[in-house]
């Protein structure tokens, strides 16, 4: 059926704005496969290429400004430039930028992760989020003596191996039992036997899927926000549930708080949803916007990095920029800002909740299927569905707009992620988050809405 949309008005729109974005991106595709370095900031005709950021604005390589809803996919929760951050960078980079030996800020990173995470006893830093998680199921399978893990369909962890899997899985009902679906070639097919796949929200298929591997699951890993299957939040009870079943089978709980973590509280999903993790990785707004990532966790857990009277540990972790003193500056600027700054989280999640709600009247004002979702100061919009728990009902949504949505906002002023998260930082006002409804309930009205009509 013919789109009442008129995305070769839109294309035009978004090249006459954005020209220099057009030539470099043809210019980058003759060295960087696809173009990019990173498959998430690739978007269609060609990813609008950014020169410069200040607190909730970009400006392209042409001078457009824009509104910022993205802020890099999470991990600047204070805004661009932060002064606080920039300065503390700043002020280490005249004092160099690796030593090859541990610095003082360091532990007083560690220290401030341990006062602000429960159960946090022990952290390990990394480079990045999927570091991360790539050790945090190396640490569960190496303290247990177990080789799998059972994740939830559609729960995206990394970009490692063992987490490249059932990201992007079929409906459960064609993919039966809980082997896991690979979401790259070059995977070896035996992951598809350690990692196995449940749904989320289903305590009854976790119960199965352990006592079906009992005494073999290292740990059950959690991305609280299942931020790659739009946002779907626990149901009530049902993260005690996790907990409660995985200990009851001998596995750890492990929580992958890589977006989560000092975005919903400086405690996490962990703190919000009153559940504690044995173990739980970080990243994104952990590094103020910096390459950084961490483990932490119970002690005696953790204590399989310790590095004997030989030098060895039962986990080796290496990296030549782990807790690199430019990225630790910010870092602690950051967690230092957010103490004195007790009411932060709660202004965030209160733009968050106006959006939702906005959002929500919205669509029943005009009659259109729409479901907010998320929590705190991540929001994500779905067309076409009235529920979301899990993976499949994910798959369900209506998205054939959300690429014309994306270029609607970009020539209205408004950067977000094509998948349709969006992102609120510490300068976002009431008025930004009622602007980004604005821009949403103008795209309904003058495209959705028409084509609505003439399917029916």
């Amino acid at each position: 059926m013919k789109t009442l949309i008129d995305t070769q008005a839109l294309l035009r729109l978004y090249e006459e704005r954005t020209p220099r974005s057009k030539q470099q991106y043809h210019a980058a595709r003759e060295l960087l496969p696809g173009g990019v370095s990173r498959n998430t900031v690739s978007r269609q005709p060609y990813p609008i290429y950014m020169q410069r950021g200040s607190g909730k604005h970009l400006w392209d390589l042409d001078g457009n400004e824009y509104l910022d809803f993205c802020m890099n996919y999470g991990p600047n929760l204070l805004g661009h430039s932060h002064p606080r951050i920039t300065a503390a960078v700043g002020e280490q980079l005249s004092r160099g930028f690796g030593y090859g030996a541990p610095t003082a800020g360091e532990l007083e990173a560690a220290r401030r992760v341990r006062a602000a995470y429960p159960g946090a006893e022990r952290v390990r830093f990394t480079n990045s989020g999927t570091e991360a998680t790539m050790y945090l199921l190396r640490a569960a399978r190496a303290f247990t003596g177990r080789e799998r893990i059972v994740k939830f369909q559609g729960a995206y962890h990394g970009s490692h191996d063992a987490a490249q899997l059932s990201v992007h899985p079929p409906m459960s009902s064609q993919e039966p039992g809980w082997h896991s679906v690979p979401d790259s070639e070059g995977l070896p097919t035996s992951l598809r036997d350690v990692v196995l796949a449940v749904p989320y929200n289903d305590p009854e298929a976790l119960e199965r899927c352990l006592a079906e591997y009992s005494g073999q699951v290292a740990g059950v890993i959690a991305d609280v926000s299942m931020n790659a299957s739009g946002l779907a939040q626990p149901r009530p009870g049902f993260l005690q549930a996790v907990a409660e079943l995985a200990h009851r089978h001998g596995a750890l709980l492990l929580f992958d708080e890589v977006v989560t973590g000092f975005r919903y509280a400086s405690g996490g999903a962990a703190e919000v949803f009153g559940v504690q993790p044995d173990l739980a990785a970080f990243g994104k707004c952990l590094g103020a916007g910096m390459p950084l990532g961490a483990i932490a966790g119970r002690a005696d857990v953790m204590s399989v990095f310790d590095i004997d009277s030989r030098g060895v540990s039962r986990v080796p972790h290496a990296g030549t920029l782990n807790a690199n003193p430019l990225t630790l500056a910010g870092t602690l600027a950051f967690l230092e800002y957010t103490a004195e700054t007790p009411s932060l989280y709660t202004r965030l999640g209160a733009l968050g909740d106006l959006a939702r709600s906005e959002l929500a009247r919205l669509g029943e004002s005009l009659g259109v299927p729409l479901l907010a979702r998320g929590a705190k100061s991540m929001v994500q919009v779905h067309f076409g569905i009235t529920k979301l728990d899990d993976h499949d009902d994910f798959l369900r949504r209506d998205t054939r707009f959300r690429q014309h949505l994306y270029l609607y906002m970009a020539a209205h002023g408004i950067f977000a992620p094509v998948s349709g998260t969006w992102f609120i930082a510490e300068p976002h006002t009431e008025q930004d988050v009622l602007a980004l409804v604005r821009c949403v309930d103008t795209f309904l009205q003058e495209h959705y809405l028409p084509l609505l009509a003439q399917e029916r």
